[in-house]
C-alpha cells in the first residue's frame, strides 16, 4: 500500500485538519472539510455519520419506510474480527446486511442478501464523509479492506466511514460456489490437438456444472448489476455522495459507478488500473505480458544478484536458464507429482510480492540440488491453493470472476480464437500465455447485456495510481516518475507510476492471470521498499479534482 497515503493527499481524501476549513463552503464540493478530532462517534441508530452529503451534490432520497439497518461485529466474518483488533478502538467496525433485487430491472423476480461492512469514523462531525473500496477480482469478497484500510490510514480512518460491501455471488452476498472438472492435462505450452480437446472440454464441463448449481444467480451477476447494488447501499446509508477506492478489478467498478451515478461520486482514486476503455478480454490479455516483464525484468536479476544464497545463475540469463531447466526435469517427471503447470502457477503467484523472491528462490534452489518427497508434495499442494491450475473446486470468488467477464460483454463462441490468442501469447510469453488457450466464455449459455463503452467525458475526474512492473495490471507508457494527465472524463485524471516498483505496492492483487479454467484469488499483501528506485514525490501535496 505504499503510495495510498501520498494518494489520499493529492486526491483530497485527506487534508491535514491545519490546512482544511472549518467547514465546507457553498461550490467547494471536491474539498475536504476539517474534521473534528477527539469526538466519539454515534452510537444511536437515529444518526449516522454517512448520512452527510458533500455540498453542492444531490441530496439523499428519503429512505423508504423500512427496517433500519441492523449493525453488529458479531455478524462480521472472522478475518474482519481479526483485523479490527488492529484498531484502536475495534467497536467502530461493524458489519449488516440487506436484501437487494436479484435483478434490478424486473424486482419481481425475488432478491438476494448484499454483506456490508463499514468502519465508523474515529472522530466523527458535520464533514465526515463515505468512502466505498473494492479491491477486485472481478468478485473479490471486499470486507476485510474496510478494517485494513482504517489501520493503514488513520487519517482516512478519522475523515471518513469507510464501507466494503461483498459483491453479489461471493463473500457473506449470497456466495454461488462451482464445481471445477479439472483437465487431464500436465503440460499446457503448446499442446496437441487431443490435449487441447481435453482442456476445452474441461472448461465446458464446468460451466455446464456451475450452470446447474446456480442458474438463477449467475445471469444477474454482472458489472451493472453490482454497481446498482452499490448504488442501492448508497441509498440505504443516506450519503449524498460517496469516494471511492479501488484496486485492480475495483478501478474497473469504481470507472463503472461514476460513469453511471456521476453525481454521486465524489473523489475517485484508483490504484493499479485494468484497461477500463475495453473488454474484460482485451484487458486480460495485457497479463501475460505483465507476469513476462515482472518475471524476467525484476526476479531474474534479483535472483541474479543474490547468487551466493541460492546458487541459480549469477546473470538474469543464467537464472532463466537454470529454472527452464528444472521445469524440464517436472515435463520428463522426474519432480515426483510436480507438473510443468504447477511449477508456472506458483512463480506466477509468487510475483505479485516482493516479499515472496525469497521463498520462490528457496525453493528454486531446493529443487536444483534435489528436493525430497515431501518437499515436492509441499509444492505441489501449494500449487493447488495458489491460483487455478486445473484442480478442485472453484469458490465463490472464482465463479463470480467467470460470470462477471462472461456476462459483461458479448464473447467470441469459436473455439479456435481462443487457441490462437493462447498460442500467440504462449509463445510471446511463455509463463502464463498458454493459459489463454480456452475460455469459460466460449460455452457461457447466457445473452451478454454488453456495458457502454468508457469516453471521453464520461467520467468526473480522478486520480490514478500505477506501477509500472505490475504483473496483472502492466504499466505502458515510457519509464519514469511523475505526474501525466490524461483526459478519461470531464477533466483531466491525474495519473502517478513509479518504476522498478512492485505489486506489494497495493492493498492487493486481485486479478488473477487466467490458468486452464476461470479461478481467482485474492491473498493479503505486505508493502516492501525493495528494489525501488523511484517514488512520487508527493508527499505534501494535495490534489482537487475540480
Amino acid at each position: 500500500m505504499a503510495l495510498l497515503s501520498s494518494a489520499l493527499a493529492l486526491s483530497g481524501l485527506v487534508v491535514p485538519a491545519a490546512q482544511a476549513p472549518a467547514a465546507a463552503t457553498p461550490g467547494s464540493a471536491r474539498t475536504m472539510p476539517a474534521t473534528t478530532s477527539g469526538a466519539r462517534p454515534a452510537v444511536t441508530a437515529a444518526v449516522t455519520p454517512a448520512a452527510v452529503a458533500t455540498p453542492g451534490a444531490p441530496a439523499a432520497a428519503p429512505a423508504a419506510r423500512r427496517a433500519p439497518l441492523v449493525w453488529s461485529q458479531r455478524t462480521c466474518s472472522s478475518d474482519v474480527r481479526d483485523l479490527a483488533r488492529d484498531l484502536p478502538r475495534p467497536a467502530l467496525v461493524e458489519c449488516t446486511t440487506m436484501r437487494v433485487p436479484l435483478d434490478h430491472a424486473r424486482p419481481a423476480k425475488g432478491s438476494i442478501t448484499l454483506k456490508v461492512t463499514r468502519v465508523r469514523s474515529s472522530a466523527p462531525g458535520r464533514s465526515t464523509r463515505t468512502l466505498f473500496v473494492n479491491p477486485g477480482g472481478p468478485g473479490v469478497a471486499a470486507d476485510w479492506m474496510a478494517p485494513a484500510l482504517a489501520a493503514h490510514a488513520p487519517e482516512l480512518h478519522r475523515s471518513h466511514v469507510i464501507v466494503a460491501v461483498d459483491p453479489r455471488g461471493t463473500g457473506g452476498s449470497t456466495p454461488a460456489d462451482c464445481t471445477l472438472e479439472s483437465a487431464p492435462v500436465s503440460e499446457v505450452r503448446d499442446p496437441d490437438a487431443a490435449e487441447l480437446k481435453a482442456l476445452q472440454a474441461s472448461m465446458a464441463t464446468t460451466v455446464s456444472r456451475c450452470v446447474a448449481r446456480h442458474g438463477r444467480l449467475l445471469p444477474h451477476i454482472s458489472t451493472a448489476a453490482t454497481v446498482a447494488d452499490m448504488e442501492a447501499v448508497r441509498a440505504r446509508l443516506g450519503a449524498g455522495t460517496v469516494d471511492w477506492y479501488g484496486v485492480s478489478a475495483g478501478t474497473w467498478l469504481g470507472a463503472r459507478y461514476a460513469q453511471t451515478h456521476p453525481r454521486r461520486v465524489g473523489r475517485i482514486v484508483l490504484d493499479s488500473v485494468v484497461d477500463i476503455t475495453t473488454t474484460w478480454r482485451g484487458s486480460f490479455a495485457e497479463q501475460p505480458r505483465g507476469f513476462q516483464r515482472r518475471y524476467t525484468r525484476q526476479f531474474a536479476p534479483w535472483v541474479a544478484r543474490h547468487h551466493s544464497v541460492y546458487g541459480l545463475g549469477a546473470t538474469p540469463a543464467a537464472v532463466l536458464a537454470r529454472i527452464e531447466a528444472i521445469r524440464g526435469q517436472a515435463v520428463r517427471g522426474t519432480l515426483g507429482a510436480v507438473t510443468p503447470a504447477d511449477l508456472d502457477v506458483v512463480i506466477a503467484d509468487r510475483l505479485y510480492h516482493d516479499a515472496s523472491f525469497m521463498r520462490m528462490a528457496e525453493d528454486l534452489s531446493v529443487l536444483a540440488e534435489g528436493a525430497s518427497d515431501a518437499e515436492l508434495e509441499q509444492l505441489r499442494r501449494e500449487a493447488e491453493t495458489a491460483f487455478d491450475n486445473g484442480q478442485g473446486p472453484l469458490t465463490a470468488e472464482d465463479t463470480v470472476f467467470m460470470a462477471v467477464q462472461c456476462n459483461d460483454f458479448a464473447w467470441s463462441r469459436s473455439q479456435s480464437s481462443y487457441v490462437e490468442e493462447g498460442r500467440r501469447l504462449g509463445k510471446a510469453y511463455p509463463l502464463i500465455g498458454w493459459t489463454w488457450l480456452t475460455s469459460p466464455c466460449a460455452t457461457w449459455p447466457y445473452r451478454a447485456k454488453p456495458l457502454t463503452p468508457i469516453r471521453r467525458h464520461s467520467l468526473p475526474a480522478g486520480l490514478i495510481l500505477q506501477n509500472e512492473l505490475d504483473p496483472a495490471t502492466p504499466w505502458r507508457a515510457p519509464a519514469g516518475c511523475g505526474a501525466r494527465r490524461r483526459t478519461f472524463g470531464s477533466s483531466p485524471w491525474t495519473t502517478r507510476a513509479r518504476t522498478e516498483s512492485s505489486s506489494a505496492a497495493t492493498p492487493a492483487r486481485a486479478d488473477r492471470p487466467r490458468p486452464t479454467s476461470p479461478r481467482a484469488s485474492c491473498p493479503r499483501a505486505t508493502s516492501s521498499a525493495r528494489d525501488v528506485r523511484c517514488r512520487a514525490k508527493a508527499r505534501s501535496a494535495r490534489w482537487v479534482a475540480s
